[in-house]
């Protein structure tokens, strides 16, 4: 679905955007042992929660993968899910996300599966005046983590050299941008910033399914079925987003132009009618899809 949504907007290469988000379900025992309450939340006091971390087409903005674990344990952060989610990519794709994934395993992760990133510096790691104004930075490889072995410790290379890109704009605070393509020629800054730019999309995406789909808090009483009920509302997400992409070919925009929502609420109506879809109705409904047109504030502060 998501390959014919990239065709549909003639996408040669995949940007993809990656983040997080939690989802809450009933209070059973069975969620509970499964999705175990948050660390932050006080013993006997609210609901089992899930994360849910997903990669979505930057262009699309359907979803192409996700992974869902527990919100605490082993295995429960993001940076653990990227490293799953990234088996997957296809080899030349760029990722970009919020500074909470770079760090060096994510980097050999994408060097391993020949993939970009772009990711703002992580909090923890300070540039100092000169070091901000070099094009590049070497980042060294840490200590071996627990959950690595030594064979696999080896393997990776030392250090890793990543592009420095400062984004600038006035009335914000000035952010610091690495990214894995090393090429001023082929990727210069301000394309870099221009593609960083649209992280923010991921958060939107992640709005329209919990609030527009009604995802946000699930239904169902044990994993199994919380699980069946999560991939219903993402295949649902899906299907509308393939549908604003073909209003969008029609109609000479961008999908993401297209408004989610109105989108969701115009088939929903159309369905409801029980009519069908001949090539006129059809195109009636594309020509209304592709009337309501959102991403008019640019720039906006996040």
């Amino acid at each position: 679905m998501a390959r014919r949504a990239r065709e549909l907007v003639g996408l040669e290469h995949d940007t993809l955007l990656i983040d997080g988000t939690a989802i809450s379900m009933p209070d059973t025992a069975e969620n509970q042992a499964r999705f175990p309450r948050p660390g932050s939340q006080e013993p006997g006091v609210g609901f089992p929660q899930a994360r849910l971390v997903g990669l979505l087409c930057a262009t699309s903005g359907t979803l192409v993968d996700m992974a869902l674990s527990a919100c605490k344990g082993k295995g429960s952060d993001e940076a653990t899910a990227l490293r799953a989610l990234s088996a997957d990519v296809a080899p030349g794709t760029v990722l970009i996300g919020d500074a909470i994934y770079e760090n060096y395993w994510t980097w050999t992760t994408l060097l391993e599966a020949g993939c970009e990133g772009i990711f703002e510096i992580n909090g923890s790691r300070f540039l100092g005046g000169r070091e901000r104004k070099r094009r590049h930075v070497t980042i060294r490889r840490p200590s071996r983590p627990m959950w690595m072995t030594i064979e696999q410790y080896r393997s990776l290379p030392t250090s890793v050299t990543l592009r420095v890109v400062i984004s600038r704009r006035k009335g914000y605070r000035d952010k610091t941008l690495l990214t894995s393509m090393l090429d001023h020629a082929s990727c210069p800054n301000a394309r870099v910033r221009e593609r960083h730019a649209r992280r923010w999309d991921v958060e939107l995406d992640f709005r329209s399914i919990k609030d527009v789909l009604g995802a946000r808090v699930l239904a169902c009483r044990t994993p199994q079925m919380v699980i069946k009920e999560l991939w219903t509302h993402l295949l649902g997400y899906n299907l509308i987003r393939l549908l604003a992409c073909e209003a969008a070919r029609a109609h000479g925009c961008e999908p993401r132009e297209i408004s989610f929502r109105h989108t969701e609420q115009l088939w929903s109506a159309w369905a409801m009618l029980g009519e069908e879809l001949d090539e006129r109705r059809w195109e009636a409904l594309l020509a209304r899809i592709a009337q309501r047109r959102v991403r008019n504030r640019p720039g906006r502060r996040e």
